[in-house]
């Protein structure tokens, strides 16, 4: 064994509890480390050094050194503290998605409502195909829809003949015939 790793290991055995010093020394020979650079005797030593030095919490008085069952409860302490922060992160995100989600549906759907005509081409959406239009320019017919001095003006250019007839409730409507 390396005169290196029995001083490693003879100073884990100074850090560690008098009545299992034995047992630590006897277990940690059996390992046949053969480096002080071991990491694995490293992280022991460390462990050991760490293990007995006292830990202090502070407080508003000052610092004092924390008893077992002081830590217990901390690390109960951040625990509940971890579990809640994650849970109200998770619930946000969620609940953040949903609103974001919602309101931009409502959005978008209010801004065609209202200014559908202009929005569209913005998002090169084609008109939508109207049947009757299409019979016109089946025929070779354009509609045309002008307005002039408060009266609406409708022309259609083509071989199309515009009639117009009347119900027997009064109503009138114009009907297209192909000449």
């Amino acid at each position: 064994m390396n005169t290196t790793v029995s001083e490693t290991i003879e100073d884990i055995v100074k850090n560690t509890d008098p009545g299992v010093r034995d047992k630590v020394r006897l277990y940690l020979r059996s390992c046949a480390f053969s480096n002080a650079d071991d990491p694995m005797l490293n992280a022991l030593a460390i462990q050991a050094v760490l293990a007995n030095q006292p830990v202090r919490l502070a407080q508003e008085g000052g610092a004092r050194v924390a008893t077992e069952a002081g830590l217990a409860r901390l690390g109960d302490r951040i625990a509940d503290g971890v579990r809640t922060v994650a849970s109200l992160r998770i619930g946000t995100i969620i609940l953040a998605l949903a609103i974001s989600f919602t309101a931009g549906i409502g959005v978008t759907a209010l801004g065609f409502k209202i200014w559908g005509t202009s929005l569209a081409p913005l998002f090169d959406l084609p008109r939508a195909p109207d049947a009757r239009l299409e019979d016109l320019s089946r025929y070779g017919a354009e509609l045309h829809v002008q307005s002039d001095r408060g009266v609406t003006a409708i022309c259609l250019k083509g071989d199309i003949d515009v009639r117009y007839l009347q119900t027997k409730d009064g109503l009138r409507y114009l009907y297209f015939k192909h000449q």
